[in-house]
């Protein structure tokens, strides 16, 4: 299951899932995990290139996840690697069952 830009999400627990978040290197941004409480564990990390090759286009990140059963938020930051605040942040709520 992949989810872009998503608030809130249900999976199956044990089965992996992505979380696409959109924007990537745009000016320099790049997502990163910030939170990752149990029971939700990464897999993977992966930059996908935009869609269209064009100037000033975004692509995005996707996060490769699972989870045991049960409930937990996992946060995102969109930061500049020189920068200590990030220009955004992203909460997902995960629901595994």
């Amino acid at each position: 299951m992949r989810f872009v830009d998503p608030e809130q999400i249900e999976v199956p627990a044990g089965e992996s899932f992505v979380v696409a978040l959109s924007g990537n290197g745009v000016g320099g941004y790049l997502w990163e995990t910030e939170e990752l409480p149990t029971p939700l564990r990464l897999l993977e990390e992966r930059d996908v290139e935009p869609a269209e090759v064009i100037p000033g286009a975004g692509g995005s990140k996707e996060f490769e996840l699972v989870s045991d059963a049960g409930e937990a938020t996992a946060r995102f930051a969109l930061r500049r690697s020189w920068e200590q605040e990030p220009g955004r942040t992203v909460a997902v709520r995960v629901r595994a069952h």
